[in-house]
């Protein structure tokens, strides 16, 4: 009798164990099955049309890797021109502003002074004097040729003809400098005034006078910027650095606009790298924007190199919950989001890190975004 019983126990317990089991497989595949359908869509053929999914595959392109710098515009010492009086004065009119363009010719202030109506004046009567005693030189010159007159007599008034002429020509050329013509000066033209003109079209940095103001010789009137020497200063670190050249093209923008791109060639590369890793390269604008001033933070694109890697088009690439996926066409109108690494993108491809996760395989090219805004609809409901 016990031993019926304890039979009649044991297939009770086993009974029981084997139903435990069924019914935690049942949940088990429950689960599977649902965690499943949380990445597969399943779309109405009317979807499918409505939204115009098509397909593709991976495929090799050419792809050329970039790198994205940051840096600071800068003017070369050659081309900042700190502009000053020749002549000291007072200024009787500043004509420009900070930033203000000009060509060059342009008049940026007028200097008026006592000295500069000295210096036409003793021009001109230097210039008479030299009239006279030429006239008397090549007489003495004539005579001492002759043996008419001593040799003395003429190496005297040699000696004054020559200082008059050093004279004249000193002059000259201080009146060329305050732009006044020698040629064309005469006792009826004489300014009182001369115009600092720009020496070359760009735009005025600093202005560092004022209307009244006395100037010297050594006081700098004028900050100018010609843009043809407007520099950028950029770091490159370490691991890119062997890939950089000179002579590379590059792209320079700001982060005020950065859609409108203008561009560089690297001049220069530093011998060196900082303790941050990083080593800077100059480069030079290819052609003039005046929305890149001195001083302005940059960002630049810079081609490294090209390179064949299997890729898609970035269409075909949609983002969740910061990951990149892509829907395998499964057939029967079901998609299977595949998570997928990516790396450069370029020319409307992206390079697909993970390959063969889905290689040979049919991925949707249009329609991808849609099936995302599908199935994210579908978990939530």
């Amino acid at each position: 009798m016990k031993t019926f019983l304890g039979s009649l126990l044991l297939m009770a317990i086993v009974l029981l164990s084997g139903s435990c089991n069924q019914q935690k497989s049942e949940v088990d595949e429950v689960e599977t099955e649902s965690a499943s359908n949380n990445n597969v869509a399943v779309l109405s053929d009317e979807q499918t049309k409505t939204i115009g999914l098509t397909t593709t595959s991976l495929e090799p392109k050419e792809i050329e890797k970039t790198i994205h710098l940051n840096g600071k515009i800068f003017v070369s010492p050659e081309h900042l021109t700190t502009i000053s009086s020749v002549l000291g004065g007072h200024i009787k009119s500043v004509k420009v502003l900070p930033g203000s363009l000009f060509k060059k010719g342009d008049i940026l202030a007028i200097v008026e002074d006592q000295q500069l109506i000295e210096l036409q004046k003793e021009f001109l009567i230097t210039q008479a004097q030299l009239k006279s005693v030429g006239l008397n030189y090549n007489r003495q010159k004539e005579l001492n040729q002759n043996k008419a007159t001593s040799d003395k007599a003429f190496q005297e008034v040699e000696a004054t003809y020559n200082t008059l002429l050093a004279t004249r020509s000193a002059l000259e050329q201080k009146l060329k400098m305050v732009q006044i013509n020698p040629s064309q000066l005469t006792s009826n033209n004489i300014n009182s005034s001369v115009d600092i003109r720009a020496p070359f079209s760009g735009v005025i940095s600093e202005v560092k006078v004022n209307r009244g103001q006395y100037v010297t010789p050594s006081d700098a009137l004028f900050e100018l910027i010609n843009p043809e020497g407007l520099l950028i200063k950029l770091t490159v670190f370490e691991n890119d650095l062997q890939g950089v050249k000179v002579g590379q093209n590059l792209l320079v923008y700001s982060n005020q606009n950065s859609d409108k791109k203008t561009g560089a060639t690297v001049v220069s590369k530093t011998p060196k790298i900082g303790e941050d890793g990083g080593s800077e390269i100059i480069a030079r604008f290819n052609e003039n924007n005046p929305e890149m001033i001195a001083g302005l933070y940059v960002n630049a694109i810079l081609p490294l190199q090209n390179y064949s890697s299997e890729s898609l088009p970035t269409k075909s690439v949609v983002s969740y919950e910061n990951k990149n996926y892509v829907f395998e066409a499964l057939g029967d109108n079901k998609f299977l989001m595949t998570a997928v690494e990516t790396g450069v993108e370029d020319k409307g491809f992206i390079e697909i890190l993970n390959k063969e996760s889905i290689r040979d395989k049919k991925i949707v090219h249009e329609g991808s975004y849609s099936i995302l805004m599908a199935l994210k609809n579908k978990a939530e409901e």
